[in-house]
């Protein structure tokens, strides 16, 4: 015998969850309207992600078996061409950046394209990438941090 239980009617109608589904729904609604604004109507046509990446970004891919690992990595490169090229100002096309090895491991833009400064950092389901054109900049995505962030709005949200 099959027996449904849709999702909704497990949570109780005054369980916390509901205060946190609300707020991401309008976090979410919020962000959907801004971010509406960034895409035009007209002009640069989309690419497909995959197209963005080079062979050398693929081999590195190719070598991460973690699925998780592997999603960030794809993400972050891609965001990372994308901004580099936004930022600028699109002399240089996404697929076209190439990177070098800098100090300490550190890639940066390649000798002949645009000096702009960059970060990348990535832990599923989080990517952050920062791009500056003037002055040096690394960041780091940082789990714990988030997540006390996160079960601090929680306690927020129920609390009274």
């Amino acid at each position: 015998m099959f027996s449904y239980v849709s999702p909704e009617a497990r949570v109780p109608a005054n369980h916390p969850l509901r205060k946190v589904r609300a707020l991401v729904r309008d976090v979410s609604s919020d962000l959907n309207r801004g971010l509406s604004k960034l895409y035009a109507t007209e002009g640069r046509p989309s690419v497909p992600p995959g197209q963005l990446l080079s062979d050398e970004d693929w081999e590195t891919i190719e070598g991460i078996n973690d699925p998780a690992n592997r999603r960030g990595v794809i993400a972050a490169r891609v965001l990372l061409r994308i901004g580099l090229s936004r930022a600028s100002e699109h002399a240089v096309e996404p697929s076209a950046w190439r990177f070098r090895v800098a100090s300490q491991g550190r890639r940066s833009v390649a000798e002949g394209l645009p000096r702009i400064n960059f970060s990348i950092s990535h832990i599923d389901p989080l990517v952050l990438v920062a791009i500056l054109l003037t002055l040096d900049v690394d960041v780091d995505v940082d789990v714990e941090w988030v997540m006390s962030r996160c079960i601090e709005m929680a306690k927020q949200l129920t609390a009274g």
